[in-house]
């Protein structure tokens, strides 16, 4: 039986240990892309290009792409991941691009956190470990993966099976962060 969508929020945690020899069926991978094809967007503008890294070699080289110079032992589990979801940041429609001009907000940054967002619950749905990671070389990522110049790289994906034993998360207490009916932060 399928955990329901508060059960799978609950328990998704950012995973940084995966069984290195376990490889994603690509069934599984297509739909936990599909989740985030499918997820909401402002004026349904969409600017999104998911790729998908599932080869061995070429994900070796991402996961060099996700550790850099300045901080080299960062994020050197992505060396044992299954795949990569490397999102690109496309133009969105020009509802979603006037709106954001008249309210001098990027709403293509929100709509790729609330996709993000999706395909991470699906891979939690799946079984799998995920982590979203922002720390990137993202020159070496476009050249890797024939990104246009011009195109933003702003998160990857990072998936597989997941070998971390973690606690629950901490959370800031309900009363800190939700109000109702007016703002009363306590």
């Amino acid at each position: 039986m399928s955990k329901d969508i508060y059960t799978l929020i609950r328990e998704r945690k950012s995973h940084r240990k995966y069984d290195p020899e376990f490889e994603i069926p690509d069934e599984v991978l297509g739909r936990i892309v599909e989740a985030g094809r499918l997820s909401p967007s402002a004026c349904n503008g969409q600017p999104w290009h998911f790729v998908v890294v599932k080869d061995r070699e070429l994900r070796k080289s991402v996961s060099d792409a996700l550790r850099t110079p300045l901080a080299p032992g960062m994020n050197k589990f992505t060396t044992d991941c299954s795949a990569f979801i490397v999102v690109v940041q496309e133009r969105t429609n020009i509802a979603a691009g006037i709106g954001a001009v008249i309210k001098s907000t990027d709403y293509s940054s929100f709509d790729i956190g609330i996709a993000v967002g999706f395909l991470t619950l699906a891979a939690e749905h799946e079984g799998l470990g995920s982590c979203i990671i922002g720390w990137l070389d993202k020159g070496k990522l476009r050249r890797l993966l024939n990104v246009p110049k011009g195109k933003d790289i702003p998160l990857v994906v990072a998936l597989g099976k997941s070998n971390d034993k973690l606690s629950q998360r901490k959370r800031k207490p309900e009363q800190e962060v939700i109000s109702w009916d007016t703002y009363k932060k306590k």
